[in-house]
């Protein structure tokens, strides 16, 4: 049997969150083991599917800049995007793929101030599209709540 991060923090959160929690002598005490349960819960969720899940949010910036090179008024911005979108992740690190996503999402502010308000079709589209990415990365990063 081959060790698992995610085995090993599931089976912390339950036991900070049972026979530890349950033993502590105040309530302020066993609450503090509960909370560390859960941020080991999410933990290993995380660890589970966070190399998956910046891979696919990085994907898909770099799918919306290749689009948005094509229609942004403003050159400079349109360059950017373009090279971006061209980009690709370096490893599947977290630490890499969060670093290529820092960027990524700066670039998807500058891209956003750019459409506010806009009265072109295509450009309000693309600001539409923009939004739909952000809900689409917000839904897949939802932590769910496991029993303990």
């Amino acid at each position: 049997m081959r060790p698992e991060v995610g085995q090993y923090l599931l089976q912390s959160a339950q036991k900070l969150a049972g026979d530890l929690a349950s033993n502590q002598p105040n309530d302020y005490d066993a609450a503090t083991l509960r909370t560390y349960a859960l941020l080991n819960m999410f933990s290993a969720v995380d660890h589970d599917r966070g190399a998956d899940l910046r891979v696919w949010e990085n994907d898909a910036m770099r799918e919306l800049f290749a689009m948005a090179a094509q229609i942004v008024l403003d050159q400079s911005l349109a360059d950017r995007l373009l090279e971006a979108g061209a980009s690709a992740d370096k490893s599947l690190r977290i630490s890499d793929l969060n670093e290529a996503g820092d960027a990524l999402r700066a670039l998807l502010i500058d891209l956003q101030a750019s459409l506010e308000g806009t009265d072109d079709q295509a450009l309000a589209d693309l600001h539409r599209e923009s939004w739909a990415f952000l809900c689409e990365a917000t839904k897949r990063r939802a932590l769910p709540l496991m029993p303990m």
